[in-house]
């Protein structure tokens, strides 16, 4: 886990602990990263909820600029082998 995961993880915590609404704006495709947070949530006996917009693929670059790992370019891999 990375020193911005921990951090990320120590502040939503703190905001489950307080029982605080929390969003968490996470646009990785990998299910490990998202683990964490899911189980984050379980252990302050919170439903996590994803939200999941439908957006025509070529919105996605336009909001979104690919970063160094071109995430934009696997996401839209994604979303072109699931339609």
């Amino acid at each position: 886990m990375t020193d911005a995961f921990e951090v990320l993880r120590f502040m939503v915590g703190k905001r489950l602990a307080q029982k605080r609404l929390t969003v968490v704006e996470a646009t990785t495709l990998k299910p490990e990263d998202k683990k964490h947070l899911v189980n984050l949530a379980r252990e302050f006996h919170v439903l996590p909820v994803a939200l999941v917009f439908d957006l025509p693929p070529k919105v996605c670059p336009e909001r979104e600029p690919a970063d160094e790992a071109g995430c934009t370019r696997m996401f839209l891999s994604a979303v072109q082998f699931l339609q």
